[in-house]
C-alpha cells in the first residue's frame, strides 16, 4: 500500500509543480488512480497460465547479447564491454511462436517484471513498480518528465560493413487510455566511440519508418484517448496492433494492451570503427503501468545493404519503388536528382531505373 501511496503523491506533486494540469485533466488523473487500484486488487487473484507468449526471466548480460547477435557479430571478437541496466527480473528470453507479438524468439526488457508480459491480457493496468532509478539519457529526450524503473543493455561493437540493423516491437500498458499523456519511453541509442565521419552521440535509431520521429506511445498509436479506436486521427497506426481483448482472439497471448508491428532500427556506419549501442526502456512520470521492448533473436546484424533495397530495411518493396518514382524524370545537376536511385548510373532517373527495382521486388534479407 505504501508503494502505491508514494506513486500517487509523487504524481500529484509532479503535476502541480510542473503545471501539467492543462495536459492531464482531472478525469484522466482519476482514471490513473482507478487503474492502480485495479491492478492492486488483481494481485489477490492468480493469473491463468499463459498459452501464448512465454518468458524465461533473469538472464545475464552476456546471455542477452548473445541471443541478439546475428550475421557479422561474434561475442568477444567484435562485441565487448557488455553492461546490464536495471533489475534482473526486468529482462529475459521470450518465446513468441504461439503469440501475436510478431517474432518467434528473442529478448525482452520491461519497465516492470518481464514475466508480467505473458498473456492472456487479463488486466489493463499491469504494473511492476520496482522503485528503481530511471535513465539519464532517456531523461534528456523531449517531453520526458523523469523516468523510473529503467531496464536494458549496452555494449560496444565494431561492424564489418556499412550498415547495422536490429528488429524490435515496442509494447505498453499505457495504450490505449493514456495516449498524449503518460508517454513511457524507450530508445536504441547509437554513439561513435571514435572519429568515424558520422559522430553519433546518443542518436536514437528507433524511429517510425520513413520519419525522424521516435517510436513512442504519443507518436505511434490508435489515435485517441480512451478505449475506442478512431482511424481518422490515428498516428501511424499502420504500425500499431490493438491488443485489448475483443472476444475474437486479441489479447489472448500477450498482456500488453497495445504494441507496434515488427520494426527495424538501422544506421549507416563506418566499417571497422568502434561504436556503442544502448537499448533502454523506462516508465515516464510515475513507476506504474508497464512497458516493454521485444528484440528479435539474431537480428542485430552488420551486413551491407542490398543495392536495390534503397531504404535498407531488409526488403525490396513498394517503398523502394516509390523512392525512385519520386525522383522520376530528374537528371544530374537537378536538385531532386539522387544518384542512389539512378540504378544504371546513366545520369537520368527513368523507366529503366524503376524497372530495375521492380524486377527485384519481393527480395527479403532473411530469404522469406
Amino acid at each position: 500500500m505504501k508503494a502505491y501511496l508514494r506513486i500517487l503523491v509523487s504524481l500529484s506533486i509532479m503535476i502541480f509543480s510542473q503545471g501539467l494540469m492543462a495536459q492531464i485533466n482531472k478525469d484522466l488523473l482519476e482514471q490513473r488512480v482507478k487503474d492502480i487500484q485495479e491492478y492492486k486488487n488483481a494481485q489477490n487473484g492468480i493469473k491463468a497460465p499463459s498459452s501464448g507468449l512465454m518468458v524465461d526471466a533473469n538472464k545475464t548480460a552476456i546471455e542477452l547479447v548473445e541471443e541478439l547477435l546475428g550475421e557479422g557479430f561474434i561475442m568477444g571478437d567484435n562485441v565487448f564491454n557488455v553492461q546490464l541496466i536495471g533489475a534482473a527480473s526486468s529482462n529475459g528470453f521470450f518465446n513468441g511462436s504461439a503469440s501475436n507479438i510478431g517474432m518467434n524468439n528473442g529478448v525482452i526488457f520491461s519497465s516492470g517484471n518481464a514475466l508480467s508480459a505473458e498473456g492472456p491480457n487479463s488486466n489493463g493496468s499491469t504494473s511492476g513498480d520496482l522503485g528503481n532509478s530511471g535513465d539519464p539519457d532517456l531523461d534528456m529526450l523531449p517531453g520526458i518528465m523523469g523516468t523510473h524503473d529503467a531496464s536494458g543493455i549496452s555494449f560496444d561493437f565494431v561492424p564489418g560493413s556499412d550498415t547495422i540493423r536490429l528488429q524490435y516491437v515496442f509494447a505498453s500498458e499505457e495504450y490505449c487510455q493514456y495516449v498524449d499523456s503518460f508517454n513511457d519511453v524507450f530508445a536504441i541509442f547509437l554513439t561513435s566511440n571514435e572519429d568515424d565521419g558520422y559522430n553519433y552521440s546518443n542518436t536514437n535509431m528507433a524511429v517510425i519508418p520513413d520519419t525522424d520521429l521516435p517510436v513512442s506511445i504519443n507518436t505511434l498509436n490508435h489515435g485517441s484517448i480512451g478505449d475506442q479506436i478512431d482511424p481518422n486521427i490515428c498516428d501511424y497506426c499502420e504500425f500499431y496492433v490493438d491488443n485489448q481483448p475483443d472476444g475474437n482472439g486479441a489479447g489472448s497471448s500477450v498482456e500488453y494492451d497495445g504494441f507496434t508491428t515488427l520494426l527495424s532500427a538501422k544506421a549507416v556506419v563506418s566499417p571497422n570503427k568502434e561504436y556503442q549501442i544502448k537499448i533502454v526502456i523506462a516508465d515516464n512520470m510515475d513507476g506504474v503501468l508497464d512497458s516493454g521492448i521485444f528484440l528479435n533473436a539474431n537480428s542485430f546484424t552488420s551486413v551491407s545493404c542490398y543495392p536495390y533495397d534503397l531504404d535498407c530495411d531488409g526488403d525490396v518493396d513498394i517503398l523502394d519503388i516509390s523512392a525512385v518514382a519520386y525522383c522520376y524524370g530528374t537528371s544530374v545537376g537537378e536538385e531532386a536528382y539522387n544518384p542512389a536511385y539512378d540504378m544504371d548510373s546513366d545520369g537520368d532517373i527513368d523507366i529503366l531505373d524503376v524497372t530495375a527495382i521492380a524486377y527485384e521486388y519481393g527480395w527479403n534479407a532473411q530469404g522469406i
